[in-house]
């Protein structure tokens, strides 16, 4: 049997592999759901003729043991590996060029998008419950932890030295007046933020709160001594967990979407 035609086959089709199944119906179909890209139907006396002139003897007897033979196939087009796998009723014969990468299905790039995102979205949740953990111990949510924090802020001798005068004028006005209540807010509101990234739970809303939230760090810091690029960093990174629904891989937000779908407000899941 001529491989050649089956082969130009797949190469007009750039795809990975050309599966041809053999059965007494003929028929000729293109199943994507089942990663066969190409799939055409030939007949039984052909299929026996590639397996007489194609396989020697020891191929013979292992395809008829282990009901599966790989072998190489060579043309002016390359090299190519040529499977034959028999079942109860049928053949299938499978063609693949040697070296060629493979092609992923969007299923699959889906997935590995998927995990990345939920490994960044995890990674956002610890950074902050870690920062949580470290302000309770340094007595950062009490009413004089925040107005020690803003002073030290704007100190440009024993502090970081911001300069965002308009910056230091909005905390002194309006939060130092109420630090006590707003250090309770930041309690609630970054265990809140780091719990709900790191579960996947409505992880939009909670992704866009951790936006506010380090943009908050990036002008408090600016133009000091702390590098406050890192707060551009994960400002950015809370914005792909946005987009990109981080919290359907890995989280409980994966369960929301099979239980009630789209949300009614998209900012949630």
């Amino acid at each position: 049997m001529n491989l050649a035609p089956y082969i130009e086959f797949l190469l007009k089709l750039r795809a990975n592999s050309l599966v041809l199944q053999v059965n007494k119906i003929p028929r000729l179909q293109l199943k994507d759901k089942e990663k066969i890209i190409g799939k055409k139907t030939i007949t039984i006396e052909d299929i026996n003729t590639l397996i007489n002139n194609f396989l020697d003897n020891s191929q013979k007897k292992e395809l008829l043991r282990k009901k599966k033979i790989c072998s190489t196939y060579t043309t002016s087009k390359g090299s190519f590996t040529v499977q034959i796998e028999k079942n109860v009723n049928h053949y299938i014969l499978k063609i693949s060029p040697e070296n060629k990468p493979t092609i992923k299905s969007k299923e699959d790039i889906s997935q590995q998008l998927g995990m990345g995102l939920a490994l960044l979205r995890i990674s956002l949740g610890i950074i902050i419950l870690v920062t949580w953990y470290q302000n309770i111990a340094t007595g950062f949510y009490t009413s004089d932890g925040i107005i020690e924090y803003i002073k030290w802020l704007f100190d440009s001798t024993n502090g970081n030295g911001s300069s965002l005068t308009f910056y230091k004028e909005i905390l002194d006005k309006a939060i130092s007046p109420i630090a006590e209540v707003f250090a309770i807010f930041m309690l609630v509101l970054e265990f809140a933020v780091g719990l709900g990234l790191l579960l996947g739970v409505f992880t939009r809303f909670f992704s866009l709160l951790s936006m506010l939230l380090f943009f908050n760090y990036f002008l408090a810091y600016f133009g000091g001594f702390q590098w406050i690029w890192s707060y551009v960093l994960l400002i950015m990174s809370s914005l792909v967990v946005f987009t990109g629904h981080a919290g359907r891989k890995w989280g409980i937000d994966s369960y929301l979407q099979k239980w009630h779908g789209d949300p009614r407000y998209p900012i949630l899941w």
